[in-house]
């Protein structure tokens, strides 16, 4: 049974997402989108693979940490992608992995 965190990157919004520049929310989220270098899509990506290493060092967990989950990525983007929810479950995920 696949995690909460790999049904949502495999779903449809994170799939609209990779199709998109997410300017919208790097403008808006510079303590955090901004601050990793990068943009939604890519984190998607980076968290699917953190979360997917059986053993070894797991590098997105500072990231996935950062997101304040305000949720305001959600706000401004234009498919409703939400970090904050992707952060959430990445976190639930690695608590239930431990």
């Amino acid at each position: 049974m696949q995690s909460p965190v790999m049904q949502a990157f495999q779903g449809r919004k994170a799939a609209r997402c990779h199709q998109c520049d997410c300017s919208r929310s790097i403008k808006a989220c510079n303590s955090f989108i901004e601050s990793f270098g990068g943009f939604p899509g890519r984190y998607a990506r980076e968290i699917y693979n953190n979360l997917s290493i059986v053993m070894g060092e797991r590098t997105a967990n500072l990231m996935i940490n950062s997101c304040t989950l305000c949720d305001l990525c959600t706000t401004v983007c234009p498919n409703d992608f939400s970090m904050a929810d992707l952060c959430l479950q990445a976190r639930r995920q690695m608590l239930e992995d431990k």
